[in-house]
C-alpha cells in the first residue's frame, strides 16, 4: 500500500511537471478550457423570431436571436443603418449585398433582440450570423445563415389586398367641424370627428377611420359649434356634450355610441364665436359664452345636468362673434385666469379676463385698435421668452398684437410679423414643449404655415392637402410623449394631415397639397452615376399645378419635390429618354411646352433653358409618347384633337423634331397606344375618337387606317393589352372605357377581325381607370383593372383560362375602408413601387382633392 501510495505522488509531480514544462497550453487555456466544457463548445442558433419561412405579424418590430449558450454581447454587431452589410450578425433582402441597421437589447442574453431602424414589409428577409459572435468564454459562434428567410405582412394580409396608411373622412368635410376623444364605451380612446353632418371614428393606434354613429341634423356644426365633457353627473357623467352652434337653441349628448339631441339649452341660440370655459373647480360646471354677437353667458351645471342662463349675474359689456377664442394663462400677474378675445363684431379689440375661484367675468386690456376676425388665435410665449401672449388676428391680416403678461399694459401691434394674412380658416398648432405653428389657410395660402421661432415667425413646412374653412385639429398624445396633431383639412373634401412637432414636419403618408390632380403622371427614376433619387418614382400633380412628390419604396412615403419652372397641365404626360447623351433624363408635356429633368441635378428646367427646340405644336388630351422599335427615336402624339404625330430625335446633344407624321384621324380626349407583333413587325394600335383606331408601323414610320372596329364608342379609361396565354394568346384586348361594359378582341394580323370579350359589370372603366399586370403572387399573370369612375371597384383578367379568350373576376376594394376617399376617380396616378417595402406592388393616389394613398400587395 505504502509503494502504491508513492508511485501516486511520484505520477502526479510528473504530470505537473509535463504541464509546466512539456505542454504547449498554459494555465489560463487549461482554466479556459474547463469553462468551455462547463458552459458547452461552439455557441449555435437554436431559435428565431420570426422562423425561417414564415409570414410574420406585420407589426412586429423585432427580431429575436437565441444562442445554445450565453454568448459575449459586445461580439454580437449588427450595423446602426442600412448599407453594404458588415457586422457579426446581418439582415438582409438582398443575399446581404446590403442590410438593415438598428440597435441591440443583450438583457435576456442568450436570446437577443435586434430591432430594425427601418423594418421592410413584404420582402424576403434573410438572417446571418458569422463566427464573429463569440461566447461568454471565448469560443467562436456557429456561422447561421437562414435558408429561405421570413416577410412580414402587409397590414390587409399578406397578398392580394389594398392598404393604406391615410385616415380620410367618411365623407367629405363640411364647413364646420368638431374633433374629440372618445372615453367610454367601445370607441374608448379613439378619437370622434363630426363634419358635414357625418360622422368618422379615429382609430389613432390602428391608424384606421370608420363610420362613427349617425348624426341628428340639429347636432349637425355650423358657426359658433364647440364640445366640452361632463366629467360627473347622475347621469351625463363620462359623456361629450356638443354645441351646434348656428343660431340653433339645441344641445346634443354623445354617450360613447350615440349621439342624441337634447332640445333647448335656455331657449337662447348660439352661435359664431361661441366657446366654452371650464374651471379646475371639483364641481365641474361650464361656463359657455353664447357668441352669436351676443354678451350672453351659458352655465351648465353638473348637480342638475341642465343649463341655466348666466348672463345678468355675470356681465360682459362686449359682444362675442366670429374669431373669439380663449387661453389659459400660465404667467404673469394674471396667471391662472383665462384671458378672452371679443372677436367680431366691433368693438373686435377687446379682450375679458375670466376667473375661477369665485367665477367672475372683468374688462381687460384691449389688443391694440387692431381688429380680430376669422382665424384669430393666442398663445402664450415659453421659454427664453416667457411673458408674452401672441394673438394671430386673423380675417387675412398679417399683423398680429404681442402683450407682455407681467405689465398688462397696452399690447404692441407688429404690422408685418406673417408673409402672408391668416384666414378664417387658419389654425394654431400649439403644444406645449414645441414651437407653434400656423397654418394660414384658405384660398390665397392653402398650404403654407408659419413658425414662431421663440422672437419672430419663419416659413414653416407646407401643409399636405388643402387648409379650407371648416378645418379642425386636435393634439393627440403618443406613448413616448411626443404625439402629433391630427387635422381635418376642410370644406369639399374627405382629406386629413398629420403634423408632427417634435419634428416639425407633416407624415409622408399623405401626398402633398395638389398632388394627384388632372393630368398627374409619375415616371421612374433609374440607377445610375450620381443619379439623386435612384429607384424612387417622381410624381407631377397637373393641371395648373407646379408641385412634383417624390415616392420613395425603401421608406413607403411620399414627400414634396421641387417645383415644375411653369404649371403643368390637365393632360401632361412624361417620357423618359433611353438613348444619347440625354439618356435618362424625362420630359413632361405640358400643352404648348414641355419640362425636362436631369436626375443628376435633381431639378426640373424649361427646354429654352437648356437650349433645346420648341414644341411643334401644342399637346393636349389623348397626347401620348411611345419610342420606335430599334430607334432611339420618339413618336409624339399630340392630342387635342389634332391630326399629326411628331418624331423626336434625342441622339444628339440637343434633341430635334422631324418632319410631322399625319394620323390619319384626330386624336382627342384619353390616350391609348398598345404595342404588339404582326407577321415579325412591330406596331401601335392609338385610339383616335368614337370607335376609330389607327395603327402606326414601326417600320414604314406610317399610319394606317383610321379602322372602325371598337364594339362601343370608347373614352375616358380606355384600357388595352396583348393577350399572353391560353388558345387567344397574342390577341388585343380593348377595354373601351367611358362607362361601356363591353369589350373587343383583336386579331394582330388583322386588325378589323374583331370579337367580343368579356362584360366588365362593375368595372366599367372610365375616369380614373388603371391597368396591370400581376408579376407574383396567386394572381401572376393575370391584370388587374381599377374601374375609376368615383368608386373602389377592381376587377382580374385572366386570360389563360380555356375556352373563353379571358374571363373577369373581382378583385379586391381600392381599401378595406369605407370612405369616399378611397373612391379612384378623376386625378387618379397609380405606379409600381419597384422593390422597397412592398416589391412588385402597385401604388394608387385616387384623385383630386385628396391627400389619400394606397397600395396593392400582389
Amino acid at each position: 500500500m505504502k509503494g502504491w501510495k508513492i508511485q501516486t505522488i511520484a505520477f502526479a509531480l510528473m504530470s505537473l511537471a509535463f504541464v509546466a514544462c512539456g505542454s504547449i497550453l498554459s494555465e489560463s487555456e487549461r482554466i479556459r478550457k474547463l469553462y468551455e466544457f462547463k458552459n458547452g463548445t461552439a455557441p449555435t442558433v437554436t431559435a428565431t423570431d420570426p422562423t425561417d419561412n414564415t409570414f410574420a405579424p406585420y407589426n412586429q418590430v423585432y427580431i429575436d436571436i437565441t444562442f445554445s449558450t450565453a454568448i459575449d454581447t459586445a461580439t454580437f454587431t449588427p450595423q446602426t443603418s442600412f448599407g453594404a452589410c458588415t457586422g457579426s450578425m446581418q439582415v438582409s433582402y438582398d443575399g446581404f449585398v446590403n442590410c438593415l441597421g438598428g440597435t441591440v437589447d443583450a438583457s435576456l442574453n442568450p436570446q437577443l433582440r435586434f430591432t430594425p431602424t427601418i423594418f421592410p414589409k413584404g420582402l424576403g428577409l434573410q438572417i446571418r450570423v458569422t463566427s464573429g459572435v463569440l461566447s461568454s468564454v471565448g469560443v467562436p459562434a456557429t456561422p447561421y445563415t437562414s435558408t429561405i428567410g421570413f416577410k412580414l405582412g402587409a397590414p390587409c394580409g399578406n397578398q392580394n389586398c389594398f392598404f393604406s396608411y391615410s385616415t380620410p373622412l367618411m365623407q367629405n368635410a363640411g364647413g364646420n367641424t368638431l374633433i374629440f376623444q372618445v372615453r367610454s364605451g367601445a370607441n374608448n380612446g379613439k378619437y370622434l370627428i363630426i363634419s358635414g353632418g357625418s360622422a368618422t371614428i379615429l382609430d389613432p393606434v390602428a391608424i384606421t377611420t370608420a363610420a362613427g354613429p349617425t348624426v341628428p341634423g340639429a347636432c349637425s356644426p355650423a358657426d359658433g359649434a364647440h364640445t366640452f365633457y361632463i366629467a360627473s353627473g347622475a347621469t351625463h357623467a363620462g359623456k361629450q356634450a356638443i354645441i351646434p352652434g348656428g343660431g340653433s337653441v339645441n344641445w346634443c349628448l354623445f354617450d360613447g355610441t350615440t349621439i342624441t339631441n337634447q332640445g333647448s339649452m335656455v331657449g337662447l341660440s348660439a352661435g359664431s364665436g361661441g366657446l366654452s370655459l371650464q374651471p379646475s373647480g371639483a364641481n365641474g360646471d361650464t361656463y359657455i359664452l353664447r357668441g352669436f354677437s351676443t354678451n350672453g353667458i351659458f352655465k351648465y351645471a353638473t348637480a342638475s345636468e341642465s343649463f341655466s342662463d348666466e348672463t345678468a349675474t355675470y356681465s360682459m359689456a362686449g359682444s362675442i362673434g366670429g374669431g373669439a377664442h380663449a387661453i389659459k394663462m400660465l404667467t404673469g400677474i394674471n396667471s391662472g385666469k383665462w384671458l378672452i378675445f371679443n372677436g367680431l363684431p366691433a368693438p373686435s379689440n377687446a379682450t375679458w379676463q375670466f376667473t375661477e375661484a369665485p367665477v367672475g367675468f372683468a374688462a381687460s386690456t384691449a389688443i391694440t385698435a387692431a381688429a380680430m376676425g376669422g382665424g384669430a388665435s393666442s398663445f402664450e410665449t415659453g421659454g427664453s421668452t416667457t411673458g408674452k401672449i401672441i394673438t394671430i388676428l386673423g380675417g387675412n391680416s398679417t399683423a398680429v398684437s404681442v402683450l407682455d403678461t407681467q405689465t398688462f399694459a397696452a399690447p404692441t401691434l407688429q404690422n408685418s410679423a406673417l408673409s402672408v394674412g391668416a384666414s378664417s380658416a387658419a389654425l394654431l398648432l400649439n403644444q406645449s414643449g414645441y414651437s407653434p405653428l400656423l397654418l394660414h389657410g384658405g384660398v390665397g395660402a392653402p398650404h403654407i404655415t408659419s413658425l414662431y421661432n421663440g422672437t419672430s415667425f419663419v416659413a414653416g413646412p407646407r401643409t399636405t392637402g388643402a387648409i379650407l374653412d371648416g378645418s379642425a385639429k386636435i393634439f393627440i398624445p403618443s406613448g413616448s410623449g411626443n404625439g402629433a396633431f391630427f387635422i381635418v383639412n376642410g370644406t369639399g373634401m374627405p382629406s386629413t394631415s398629420v403634423y408632427f412637432p417634435a419634428s416639425n414636419s407633416f407624415s409622408p403618408t399623405r401626398t402633398p397639397t395638389n398632388v394627384p390632380n388632372s393630368g398627374s403622371n409619375a415616371f421612374y427614376v433609374n440607377a445610375g452615376a450620381g443619379v439623386v433619387h435612384p429607384g424612387k418614382t417622381i410624381i407631377i400633380s397637373g393641371n395648373g399645378s407646379d408641385e412634383t412628390a417624390i415616392f420613395d419604396p425603401i421608406r413607403h412615403e411620399i414627400v414634396r419635390g421641387n417645383t415644375l419652372p411653369g404649371n403643368a397641365t390637365a393632360d401632361s404626360f412624361n417620357y423618359t429618354l433611353t438613348g444619347g447623351p440625354n439618356a435618362g433624363k424625362v420630359l413632361i408635356f405640358a400643352g404648348a411646352n414641355y419640362y425636362v429633368y436631369n436626375p443628376v441635378t435633381n431639378q426640373f428646367s424649361t427646354s429654352s433653358s437648356l437650349g433645346w427646340p420648341s414644341l411643334p405644336g401644342s399637346y393636349g388630351a389623348g397626347g401620348i409618347a411611345f419610342p420606335i422599335a430599334g430607334d432611339n427615336r420618339i413618336i409624339i402624339i399630340r392630342g387635342n384633337g389634332h391630326t399629326v404625330a411628331d418624331i423626336l430625335d434625342p441622339s444628339g446633344a440637343t434633341p430635334s423634331f422631324g418632319t410631322a407624321i399625319n394620323i390619319g384621324c384626330g386624336v382627342s380626349l384619353a390616350p391609348m397606344a398598345l404595342r404588339y407583333t404582326a407577321g415579325g413587325v412591330v406596331k401601335q394600335l392609338v385610339y383616335c375618337s368614337g370607335q376609330n383606331v389607327v395603327v402606326f408601323d414601326h417600320a414604314s414610320l406610317t399610319f394606317s387606317g383610321p379602322f372602325t372596329v371598337l364594339s362601343n364608342p370608347a373614352g375616358l379609361g380606355i384600357q388595352g393589352f396583348v393577350i399572353p396565354s391560353g388558345v387567344d394568346a397574342g390577341k388585343l384586348l380593348i377595354i373601351s372605357g367611358a362607362g361601356n361594359i363591353n369589350t373587343t378582341v383583336h386579331d394582330p394580323n388583322n386588325i378589323s377581325t374583331v370579337s367580343a370579350g368579356p362584360a366588365l359589370g362593375t368595372c366599367a372603366a372610365n375616369v380614373g381607370s388603371q391597368l396591370f399586370q400581376i408579376q407574383t403572387g396567386g394572381n401572376a399573370g393575370k391584370y388587374l383593372l381599377l374601374a375609376g369612375n368615383g368608386t373602389t371597384n377592381s376587377c382580374f383578367f385572366n386570360t389563360a383560362q380555356n375556352p373563353a379568350a379571358s374571363s373577369l373576376a373581382p378583385g379586391p376594394g381600392v381599401s378595406s375602408g369605407a370612405s369616399a376617399g378611397y373612391n379612384v376617380g378623376s386625378g387618379a396616378v397609380a405606379f409600381k413601387t419597384n422593390g422597397g417595402l412592398y416589391p412588385n406592388s402597385i401604388v394608387i393616389l385616387p384623385g383630386a382633392n385628396k391627400n389619400v394613398w394606397g397600395t396593392y400587395v400582389p
